[in-house]
């Protein structure tokens, strides 16, 4: 209905606008509205995901060092650097 009269409304317009203003905020801050929406079991999901991403860096990493040690990049130490400066940028972001 505000939609339709808003120009009726003049100067008392920004009262609207306000409320507007303080449900959005309401909304983006309220948990128990993100629980309802599944927002918050999302973001469990999606932490589990990092850190399930950030283990198995860890894993390679320590892999790839035990490999360089043994001496199997020898002469390719290029791939060994490329590969390590990859997990270790993974480990750093899902942090």
């Amino acid at each position: 209905m505000w939609l339709f009269r808003y120009t009726d409304l003049g100067e008392a317009n920004y009262i609207y606008w306000i409320g507007l203003g303080m449900i959005a905020i309401a909304f983006f801050f309220d948990k128990y509205i993100h629980a309802q929406f599944g927002l918050s079991e999302w973001r469990k999901v999606r932490a589990g995901i990092k850190s399930e991403s950030r283990v198995k860096a860890i894993r390679d990493l320590a892999e790839l060092e035990k490999d360089n040690t043994a001496g199997h990049y020898a002469g390719h130490e290029s791939d060994y650097k490329r590969k390590e400066k990859h997990l270790k940028k993974i480990i750093r972001k899902s942090l």
